[in-house]
């Protein structure tokens, strides 16, 4: 497994036994999304906004200024407990932060059934 790719918003991704892989960090499950790195390269030009989220991180960085080097943006209420992907649910935190954040989450939620209620624990 390979991580070719961080994206300022939306899950890392990585090629894994000739495919590309999304990497959720808040669950730590991984889904194949393409193929071949040609495919996924295919789906984002032609849906940036679903694919990387472009249209989200601009609109973010217009209000609050561009990223700094190492800076990702992590949803305030994560996505995996029903978090929106609007502007008022992201935050800018560094990417080992972020990865630090979002594995403790999924190890919270490991072995949870959907639809339980949960109690996130932030230390």
């Amino acid at each position: 497994m390979h991580l070719f790719r961080r994206r300022r918003l939306r899950y890392p991704v990585l090629t894994c036994e000739g495919s590309v892989w999304s990497f959720d960090p808040e669950t730590g499950e991984k889904v194949r999304v393409a193929a071949t790195i040609s495919e996924w390269a295919k789906a984002v030009v032609a849906d940036p906004d679903v694919q990387v989220g472009r249209g989200l991180a601009v609109s973010w960085q217009r209000v609050h200024g561009p990223l700094a080097e190492g800076q990702r943006l992590v949803p305030v209420k994560p996505f995996v407990l029903g978090g929106d992907f609007a502007l008022e649910n992201l935050r800018s935190m560094t990417a080992v932060e972020s990865m630090q954040y979002r594995a403790d989450l999924a190890s919270q939620l490991r072995g949870v059934p959907d639809g339980t209620v949960v109690e996130l624990r932030v230390e």
